[in-house]
């Protein structure tokens, strides 16, 4: 469901010329990397290797057959599971690219990108890797998914350069609806990754479950506050935008954090993801169009090294 979420998401951000476009890139470049990490992916993350990368001994998912258990459920739903986490993460860096990088150079992008940037982080931190060896905390996907695919943004819209235009003429979103429908996805979507991070229904999916909906609304009611009071009128972006930033800002330490934890990073969450999207962008001057640095990279970072032992 976070596929459709991310599409609806970014296209209702974009000028209306581009939203196919934008559709098309994330639909393809996700079924092209649902593709590689069955081919060797899964392989390369989970299986068998050293500090930094797998093995190759389940190439094509040799080895694995439907009677397997990972932990309380079946090794193939384990592939399916993470190849949502490596599909997504893909995803979310074409939202700072988008209207300005052409169809074949993102799926070659996005292959590249999996095999040498995903793939060794996700074995290092859930793979058995280095930083796995080391006890590193990562419930859900926050260095993984989220601040992985912000720093590859941002040096993404860095390297394309600026949008014609960008600073001289307004860029407004052509659909806010389209944006809240998209954040209503992602949200339902996200309890897939936060609690099936348990593995299984015990007291650790009902802690991220609940820390989930609290961080999520103490961002919402952050955000929008501190925009009410800087702009003197709150928006529709954002309180979306704020929901995006407590499903962020959570994700590492879902279940790690107590509820009153959870609330904590939400209502830190909004501020931090504003001020992201605000001044920090602005300091930087790049052009990361959806804002996925200011949001993922910033509350991303918050999440983990602030709240995760």
């Amino acid at each position: 469901m976070t596929i459709p979420g991310i599409a609806l998401f970014y296209g209702g951000l974009l000028r209306s010329k581009n939203v196919l476009s934008l559709m098309s890139q994330i639909i393809v470049s996700f079924s092209l990397d649902c593709v590689l990490w069955v081919i060797y992916g899964y392989s390369m993350t989970f299986g068998m290797g050293n500090y930094f990368w797998g093995g190759f001994d389940q190439v094509m998912l040799k080895n694995i057959s439907i009677t397997d258990l990972n932990g309380s459920f079946y090794q193939l739903i384990h592939v399916v599971f993470q190849g949502a986490f490596a599909c997504i993460t893909v995803a979310l860096i074409v939202g700072a690219l988008c209207e300005r990088v052409r169809f074949s150079a993102l799926l070659i992008f996005s292959a590249l990108w999996l095999t040498a940037s995903y793939i060794p982080m996700a074995h290092i931190v859930w793979g058995g890797g280095w930083l796995a060896k080391d006890g590193a905390l990562d419930f859900a996907g926050g260095p993984v998914v989220h601040i992985n695919a912000a720093a590859a943004g941002l040096v993404g819209a860095y390297l394309l350069g600026k949008r014609s235009g960008f600073g001289r003429e307004a860029f407004k979103p052509h659909n806010l609806s389209m944006t809240f429908i998209g954040t209503a996805i992602l949200y339902i979507g996200w309890f897939g990754f936060n609690v099936g991070s348990a593995g299984t229904v015990n007291g650790i999916s009902a802690l991220a479950l609940v820390n989930t909906v609290v961080a999520t609304a103490g961002a919402v009611l952050s955000w929008i506050f501190f925009e009410w009071l800087f702009r003197q009128k709150p928006s529709l972006l954002g309180a979306c935008s704020g929901c995006i930033s407590g499903l962020v800002v959570i994700t590492p330490a879902a279940a790690t954090v107590g509820i009153g934890g959870a609330l904590v990073m939400g209502l830190i969450a909004g501020i931090t993801g504003l001020w992201g999207v605000v001044i920090l962008k602005r300091w930087l001057r790049v052009d990361d169009v959806c804002d996925v640095f200011g949001i993922h990279g910033v509350c991303g970072v918050v999440g983990r090294w602030l709240f995760v032992d």
